[in-house]
């Protein structure tokens, strides 16, 4: 008669390997191999990937200076703006020499007018007597002129105006009176004198001349007749 032995059934849930004398760890690796091959880096299971720093490239200086394509573009511009520019400066600063002459044949109309309304010996108004002209000559560059001085041409008529430039001056004066003495008659509108400028800013000979010519008005003042005569301003 066979007898039949049941031999216990192997447990599905045990780990392989796990009945065969086997050290299993508990993620069902075989210890002796793993000591076999050596220890084992632990590794993270999510450990995030590492990150490299970007590879920076050297600066490339440039060794050169400007291109001939950037010198010309440079030349170009600097010549167009000195084309504008040096033009315009010469012409401001001959503009502001020639407000000189202007400028000084209004104070000396003032002057003149301030005179000949003024009372004079015995109650009578007076024309002032001719002077200058005053320097002696027109300057390119300015000069100090002392019109009291006996040397200058009319010395007597500029003090009794009081007609002296604070600033040195490039134009010389002159002051014509149409009538001389006291007591003059005459009618409104009629020229009473005249003042003049005369100049020569670049010493070429060539002059430019200012007048101004006054006259009276009907209640008798001394007044601008017309506007201001200008020739060759700029010669």
């Amino acid at each position: 008669m066979i007898r039949r032995v049941r031999h216990p059934r192997p447990d599905a849930r045990a780990t392989p390997g796990a009945s065969m004398g086997q050290d299993i760890d508990p993620l069902g690796r075989d210890m002796g191999q793993a000591h076999a091959r050596g220890p084992r880096r632990h590794v993270p299971p999510f450990a995030a990937p590492r990150r490299t720093a970007p590879r920076r490239l050297a600066p490339r200086w440039r060794t050169a200076g400007l291109s001939l394509v950037e010198a010309a573009a440079v030349v170009s511009a600097v010549g167009v703006l000195l084309a504008i520019l040096v033009p315009t400066f010469v012409r401001e600063l001959r503009t502001s020499k020639v407000e000189e002459a202007s400028s000084q044949l209004e104070e000396l109309h003032a002057r003149a007018a301030a005179y000949f309304q003024a009372r004079h010996e015995g109650g009578r108004r007076c024309l002032p007597a001719p002077a200058g002209p005053a320097p002696a000559e027109a300057s390119v560059e300015p000069v100090e002129v002392d019109f009291a001085d006996e040397s200058t041409p009319g010395h007597a008529t500029w003090e009794a105006l009081g007609f002296a430039p604070s600033r040195p001056i490039r134009y010389r004066y002159e002051l014509i009176p149409f009538r001389e003495g006291c007591e003059i008659a005459i009618s409104p509108g009629d020229p009473l004198f005249v003042l003049r400028a005369t100049g020569d800013l670049d010493g070429d000979g060539r002059r430019s001349v200012f007048e101004r010519v006054a006259t009276v008005s009907d209640d008798g003042a001394v007044i601008p007749h017309g506007a201001l005569y200008v020739r060759d301003r700029m010669e």
